[in-house]
């Protein structure tokens, strides 16, 4: 069940640095899903049962269906407090990034807040993404494993914290686990990950507690911009097995959004028979967000990172525009004719 990849020297190493360490931050990307809210969630509560000082950073908002998993009531969100991010970088010994593998992914102001403190800080990265980044002292990186969550179980056990797991802190991994992979749907789900659950659930996880938190309390405006993207903003290509949604922000404004609100409409347009690629465009201020989806052989990553200065995994990616919406999408149907994707 145990895989974590750290060499022995490298586990040594991030043993050392935790033991070493008195004020901890954590951070994850910008919009934060449920892998990433349960990864820094879980890994909180592992250090805090350490008697360590720990704070978790957010870039932005954490959905409302997300706001029970461990430390995030008392997190700090840059958008909403950046002196207390910038405070609690400057006192910290160690930054731990989680579920992502570069700068580029948290945005501008928690960018540069931890470059200007990276001169006192270790770094450890736990990630699944491709192409980590170098500077961190350890680098647990996996692109096989389905979800940053899986690997937190896995370097919890290199570090022998796993008979100290409490309740909450498993639910805040399977939360990221059953979420990364559209619960459990994904090829990247090996016998493994189901090995993860079954250890968690014989002591006291209950999954279906984590579905109905994450996936029962949604808001009807939610429901109705989920109807509304689907008859209004669908867009089918059956010629290149190809389906998109788009929404403005003057559409989104409409029903009043909230942080997590469009997650999981562009596995609606992949579900579509006979598509084996999709693409979710988001007009916001100043930028289009993207969300791709493939299926097969098709590699989105690849797509996002040539084209669209994101990336992600070869089934699933994200990117970040500022270019006009119609410009975006226009570039997505040149591609899809030029037979590059």
């Amino acid at each position: 069940m145990l895989k974590c990849t750290l060499s022995l020297s490298e586990i040594q190493r991030a043993q050392e640095i935790i033991d070493s360490s008195k004020n901890i931050v954590l951070s994850t990307h910008q919009s934060p899903d449920g892998d990433a809210v349960g990864s820094v969630g879980a890994m909180s509560q592992m250090l805090k049962a350490l008697n360590k000082n720990v704070k978790v950073v957010f870039p932005d908002d954490v959905p409302a269906n997300l706001n029970w998993v461990p430390g995030t009531q008392s997190a700090l969100v840059f958008k909403q407090d950046s002196n207390g991010v910038e405070q609690a970088m400057s006192e910290a010994d160690l930054l731990i990034i989680l579920d992502y593998n570069h700068l580029g992914r948290i945005g501008d102001g928690v960018k540069k807040c931890i470059e200007r403190n990276l001169d006192h800080l270790k770094v450890i990265l736990i990630d699944h993404h491709e192409q980590p980044a170098e500077f961190p002292q350890v680098i647990y990186s996996d692109t096989s494993i389905c979800s940053t969550c899986e690997m937190v179980f896995h370097f919890a056990g290199a570090m022998n914290w796993l008979e100290k797991l409490d309740v909450h802190t498993m639910e805040a991994i399977y939360c990221g686990m059953m979420t990364d992979t559209m619960s459990f749907r994904f090829p990247s789900v090996t016998a493994e990950t189901h090995e993860i659950v079954s250890f968690m659930m014989k002591k006291g996880l209950k999954p279906h507690v984590v579905h109905e938190q994450v996936h029962d309390v949604q808001r009807l405006e939610k429901i109705k911009l989920t109807g509304f993207a689907l008859s209004n903003g669908l867009h089918v290509l059956e010629k290149y097995k190809a389906a998109y949604i788009v929404l403005t922000k003057a559409e989104l404004d409409e029903f009043n959004p909230q942080p997590g609100d469009t997650e999981g409409l562009v596995n609606m347009a992949l579900s579509i028979e006979g598509t084996t690629i999709a693409a979710f465009f988001r007009e916001d201020d100043g930028c289009v967000r993207i969300s791709f989806r493939s299926k097969g052989t098709r590699d989105v990553n690849k797509m996002a990172r040539a084209h669209f200065n994101g990336g992600g995994h070869k089934n699933a990616a994200g990117a970040r525009m500022h270019e006009p919406l119609n410009e975006v999408i226009q570039k997505f149907h040149h591609l899809l004719e030029s037979n590059e994707i």
